[in-house]
């Protein structure tokens, strides 16, 4: 049967869940011969009854892969189910009674991703939808705006009865998309004009308008959605694709600079993000209202040393939003720089894997749409980890794979597809 390294490693990031989810149980005081009560005592049959759900469903996407598409990567689902494997099992410390609703997410979001591995259209065929695919993006962003609710002094969220959900998510693979059609057609022009502003080339003003727009944009999101962090990925995703189409450095250092000026004249004007960046600074004034996460965020950090205190025995539950905003604080509190750090390289497999299929890729829309997606996970999970270690603002975006959600497992997951579509090598 093929794909036997998938499946080796697969069997070992799905052992690892189990392993972590049994301790976390152990060590809240599962009780081996209780019934499930639904309730946030949590018993044996419900991290077993989790666990082989998840086994099954990863079990059922390497079969598809092995049949339908036998020459696609195989360490990027394994480097998934690790991460999504380690989320439930900081899920089940810190809110059990989550879990279950999060294995449900799980499945839609890895039938999505069946769906579009297995029967999905050739990437070549976005490709043509470019200008499409940036009015999508442009109109997800936009709804929020419109019809959203704020969530913790963002507005991200829109309510959909008893469901929520974040447009932006989906905007991002849309954005991505959209700057590999655009990027795949015109950056060899961008690259090749003889204008030159240091080391960035001026291509003709045709060209940068799509691209000022999305530094528009960038600034619109930090101003109407109150989110500094979403405005940061979505921008920082921009310039990297713009870097990887073009091999200007220039283009990194413009694009930093553009957007550090851009939020330091929105922090003048404007009160709420003012208050946001002064919250980042020094949270200390306000312990018991907004500064109380990020203090008791960094306390769980700093109680996990090197090794960590052990899943399960943590108190990062007590982080207002912990399983959403806070879960890279309670793994660093219950398995310490070690966990972190084991964490973190799974999100640099990702980015390589991206990149690696980027550079291997004949078509310039796959290498540009692989390599770009593989950044945007990995752009995203440093996001969110600096802003739990306050080395930025605190966002309101989810670290991928682990933190509690729908809409970000089902996009993450649909990045998961389209970058192994892309990776797929030539018959």
């Amino acid at each position: 049967m093929p794909r036997r390294t998938e499946r080796a490693l697969l069997g070992s990031a799905l052992g690892l869940s189990l392993a972590g989810a049994v301790l976390v149980a152990v060590a809240r005081g599962a009780d081996l011969l209780a019934l499930p009560t639904g309730g946030p005592t949590l018993t044996f049959y419900q991290v077993l009854g989790v666990q082989l759900q998840v086994a099954a469903a990863f079990g059922l996407c390497h079969a598809l892969l092995a049949w339908r598409r036998p020459r696609v990567d195989q360490y990027v689902l394994p480097v998934a189910a690790a991460l999504t494997g380690l989320g439930l099992a900081i899920i089940f410390s810190l809110q059990p009674e989550q879990a279950a609703r999060q294995v449900t997410w799980l499945w839609l979001s890895l039938a999505l991703f069946a769906a579009v591995v297995g029967w999905g259209p050739e990437p070549a065929l976005l490709g043509r939808y470019k200008y499409l695919l940036g009015l999508l993006t442009a109109a997800l962003l936009l709804l929020p705006i419109l019809v959203g609710t704020e969530v913790n002094g963002a507005r991200l969220w829109i309510r959909l009865g008893s469901f929520t959900l974040q447009p932006g998510e989906l905007a991002k693979i849309a954005l991505v998309l959209f700057l590999a059609g655009y990027l795949a057609e015109k950056g060899e022009l961008l690259a090749a004009e003889p204008r030159r502003l240091g080391s960035v080339a001026i291509p003709d003003p045709q060209l940068l308008l799509p691209l000022l727009l999305l530094w528009a944009a960038g600034l619109a999101l930090l101003v109407l959605l109150r989110d500094l962090g979403t405005a940061l990925l979505f921008f920082g995703t921009a310039v990297v694709m713009l870097y990887l189409a073009t091999a200007q450095l220039g283009w990194l250092a413009l694009g930093g600079v553009s957007f550090a000026g851009g939020a330091w004249v929105c922090g003048q004007l404007f009160g709420h993000v003012r208050a946001r960046l002064a919250n980042w600074v020094d949270p200390w004034p306000k312990i018991e209202t907004t500064g109380f996460q990020p203090i008791q965020g960094m306390f769980a950090i700093a109680a996990g040393g090197l090794g960590g205190v052990g899943l399960g025995q943590g108190l990062a539950r007590s982080i207002p939003a912990a399983t959403t905003d806070y879960p890279f604080a309670a793994l660093c509190e219950e398995l310490g720089l070690w966990g972190a750090g084991v964490l973190l390289a799974l999100y640099l497999i990702l980015v390589y894997r991206g990149l690696h299929h980027g550079l291997r890729q004949p078509g310039r829309f796959e290498a540009l749409t692989a390599a770009g997606l593989g950044c945007l996970l990995g752009f995203q999970a440093l996001v969110i980890c600096a802003g739990v270690v306050r080395l930025i603002p605190l966002t309101g975006i989810t670290l991928p794979f682990v933190s509690y959600g729908g809409s970000s497992l089902l996009t993450n997951y649909l990045a998961l597809a389209l970058l192994l579509r892309c990776s797929e090598e030539p018959r």
